[in-house]
């Protein structure tokens, strides 16, 4: 199945940019910040836990300039996330943040100096966070699935260079994850499912055309 996955989303891309009239590359830094409820399958677990995380990756994307008018989105993001889960533990897990989105959309502003382009777009994401606090050791995963929408600003300083700023907008549809907690006595792992809340994604970086 990710094979398949890998080679739709290859298949994709390399379509979208067959029928450009110009494509550009962003190379960004970016803040994610984001919200869930996990629901636990285990009893033990009363209610359901919020988490909140806080990211500082590095981004790439790829956007089509068609000359109809439309504009095609790829992006991927690595970094380092901080990620706090209430009521569970005190502290924050730290670890792993890694994206990828599709998005299509339009571009109501293009003339030789300024680009304005909006996209919906679905993405995924994975998480793999550590936390020790009083001897114990916490491990988080979680997989997630975005649906939203960017804005995207870009300045073209020449032919071939410019700078952007951009902002994603996203919620979480239903995904699913663990907690492990292992002491010198015990080893319990946990599953849950997460959804819901909002997210943003402030970029800024620079603009590659080709």
């Amino acid at each position: 199945m990710r094979k398949f996955l890998s080679f739709a989303c290859f298949a994709v891309v390399l379509s979208a940019g067959a029928f450009a009239k110009e494509t550009v590359q962003n190379l960004d830094f970016s803040v994610p910040v984001d919200s869930r409820e996990l629901d636990f399958d285990d009893e033990k677990f009363k209610k359901d836990l919020d988490e909140k995380s806080t990211s500082f990756d590095f981004d790439y994307s790829m956007m089509t300039i068609n000359e109809n008018g439309f504009s095609f989105v790829f992006g991927a993001n690595v970094g380092f996330t901080s990620t706090k889960i209430e009521n569970l533990v005190d502290d924050n897990f730290e670890g792993l943040d890694l994206g990828l989105k599709l998005g299509w959309g339009g571009l109501p502003v293009n003339t030789n100096n300024f680009l304005l382009a909006f996209h919906g777009f679905f993405g995924f994401g994975f998480r793999s966070l550590k936390l020790t606090e009083s001897y114990v050791d916490y491990k988080a995963t979680f997989f997630n699935i975005k649906l939203g929408a960017d804005v995207v600003a870009i300045y073209r300083f020449t032919d071939t260079f410019g700078i952007n700023a951009s902002l994603d907008f996203f919620t979480n549809l239903p995904a699913t994850g663990s907690v492990n907690i292992e002491g010198d006595n015990f080893d319990e792992s946990y599953g849950f499912f997460c959804a819901g809340g909002i997210g943003v994604v402030p970029k800024v970086g620079v603009s590659l055309f080709f």
